[in-house]
């Protein structure tokens, strides 16, 4: 699923500085210092000075990774002639892609596939505003809106609560264990958010004002309840 490979948002960083220093045989610091340079040449980036190396350790940790850091790294290794092969790597290739505004139509197969899905979830996401507007008199109208964002932004036909929760999550500590679900294959279940409310306190509270919200949505007919615990959102 689209959004949920791109959690681990410290995956393309650390996917550049291997492949920088590993195959191009940059060290560490040089790479760095290249991600800026490229950065303020694409307009993502005013400062020029390369950030500390251990500052850089700590995107995706214990501090958001920025933007212009992500599309960066893609569009260099990607310049470089690396071809994406996990589907992680392809999520944030086309994320990057779609958000330096390049014509998904350059693009056939694979590549293509993954850049529309990319736009048809940037194009949900920048919605954001009018649908927190449009939920304003729910208890909470961003959780509602995030709710419809990842429903429509994965062009989903269903979808249960516990996908809803690890997709509404911003805990760095579940990013390994959803990328462990994601590649057994295996969907998210109640014992999954089990795990993670015990990992992390303020995943209860998420978990609760999902259901409060999907109940008051499914009383503006918005969210229809499935078989199976699953949702569908019209």
């Amino acid at each position: 699923m689209y959004s949920l490979l791109l959690k681990d948002r410290a995956y393309p960083i650390t996917m550049y500085l291997a492949y920088m220093t590993r195959v191009k045989g940059l060290t560490r610091a040089q790479a760095i210092e290249l991600l800026t340079y490229n950065a303020v040449k694409l307009g993502l980036r005013k400062d020029s000075t390369p950030p500390a190396s251990n500052t850089v350790a700590r995107w995706g940790k214990t501090t958001d990774v920025p933007l212009w850091a992500i599309v960066t790294a893609m569009y260099i290794t990607d310049r470089l002639g690396k071809i994406p092969f996990l589907d992680k790597e392809w999520a944030f290739w086309s994320y990057s892609t779609s958000e330096r505004g390049i014509d998904k139509t350059k693009y056939t197969g694979i590549p293509y596939e993954w850049l529309n899905t990319a736009y048809n979830y940037k194009k949900e996401y920048e919605l954001r505003a009018e649908y927190r507007k449009r939920y304003k008199s729910l208890s909470y109208p961003d959780i509602a809106s995030k709710i419809v964002i990842f429903y429509r932004g994965n062009n989903l036909e269903s979808v249960n609560i516990p996908t809803l929760f690890f997709g509404l999550s911003n805990s760095f500590t579940l990013n390994e264990y959803i990328d462990d679900k994601l590649n057994s294959g295996k969907p998210l279940t109640d014992d999954d958010v089990s795990f993670a409310i015990a990992k992390d306190d303020s995943n209860a509270r998420l978990y609760d004002e999902i259901v409060c919200t999907l109940k008051e949505l499914a009383e503006l007919q918005v969210v229809t309840h499935l078989c199976k615990g699953y949702i569908a959102v019209s």
